[in-house]
């Protein structure tokens, strides 16, 4: 990225092109869709891992959490917008392969 480029939104917006998230309203805790059906917890190593990969040596603490901050405000939903298939059913714990 050119150095103009350098800010958390411009950063959050190419994160968000390449990962879907969610971010609950309730809670403030974001979620990374798999691709598979399953949302899951590990959106903010995601974000963070994803910043300093476009940012290198620029990437500092105060930027990676910039850009989490400006990914869950873009993503917000409320609750009951992932509960709106009577066939799926949402469970909160997480399976071990």
């Amino acid at each position: 990225m050119k150095n103009n480029d350098l800010n958390a939104g411009n950063i959050a917006d190419v994160i968000l092109q390449k990962h879907k998230f969610v971010t609950i309203k309730d809670n403030m805790e974001i979620y990374r869709y798999n691709g598979k059906g399953v949302y899951i917890a590990d959106s903010i190593a995601t974000i963070k891992e994803e910043t300093e990969q476009m940012l290198g040596n620029n990437a500092t603490s105060y930027i990676r959490n910039e850009v989490v901050e400006h990914i869950k405000y873009q993503t917000l939903i409320e609750r009951k917008e992932l509960d709106k298939d009577i066939n799926i059913i949402n469970v909160n714990y997480i399976y071990l392969i």
